[in-house]
């Protein structure tokens, strides 16, 4: 009898630390769990951290990448545009150049503007066959009795203009003539090849007059206006 509850307090006993020992064994898995759940925890979120870093860094690098050269491509563009824009005005520049190359003053105080003007109105007037206006721009008498085409005044200058008219060949040419082909000498300025000469009337007048048209001479210059 006395076997038989040692025995069985013995077992009680075992029992007890079994029991005992389990609950500390359960203890140490699950505080190691939670240490290597923090751990885990804390290594994924450095990872996440050097991630987000790295992505950064390399974005960062590629908009200053690209706003360095978009800024470059557009200092370029600007540069492009200004060289262009001096070339413009150079080519302008020569382009006023050669059309006033012209030296007017030569043979009138008149600025260049109103010297081409007035060689414009007779070139469009001839076009047209505007004979009153021309016999307006004339100085007479023009022509000479001995070619038969004096004419002393508007009138006659008319009736020569409709009755036998100018060369068919130099009315041609005026129809495709510009100012950039006026010329001027100490004589006056020449529309054509020397067909139409016009000059002020006198240093104390510059008012224009048509000297020389299409065959008809100053008069007393005997047909001989020249270059």
């Amino acid at each position: 009898m006395k076997k038989r509850i040692l025995a069985m307090c013995f077992a009680v006993s075992m029992s007890t630390m079994l029991i005992a020992c389990g609950g500390a064994s359960n203890s140490t898995v699950d505080v190691q769990e939670e240490e290597i759940a923090e751990a885990a925890e804390s290594e994924a979120s450095e990872a996440a951290e050097e991630a987000a870093s790295d992505v950064t860094e390399a974005d960062v690098s590629d908009i200053v990448g690209d706003v360095t050269e978009a800024g470059e491509l557009a200092g370029e563009e600007a540069a492009d545009g200004e060289d262009k824009a001096a070339d413009a005005g150079e080519d302008g520049a020569t382009d006023a150049g050669e059309d006033s190359a012209v030296d007017y003053s030569v043979f009138t105080s008149a600025s260049s503007a109103d010297v081409e003007a007035y060689a414009q109105k007779i070139v469009d007037a001839t076009n047209a066959k505007d004979w009153d206006t021309i016999g307006d721009m004339i100085e007479y008498p023009i022509g000479s009795e001995e070619l038969g085409n004096l004419c002393n005044n508007k009138e006659e200058f008319v009736a020569y203009a409709n009755d036998k008219g100018f060369d068919e060949e130099a009315l041609a040419k005026l129809q495709s003539w510009s100012v950039s082909d006026l010329w001027a000498n100490y004589m006056g300025a020449s529309i054509g090849d020397g067909d139409i000469w016009f000059r002020d009337l006198s240093l104390d007048n510059p008012e224009f007059k048509i000297v020389s048209y299409l065959g008809l001479y100053e008069s007393e210059a005997d047909g001989e206006i020249s270059e």
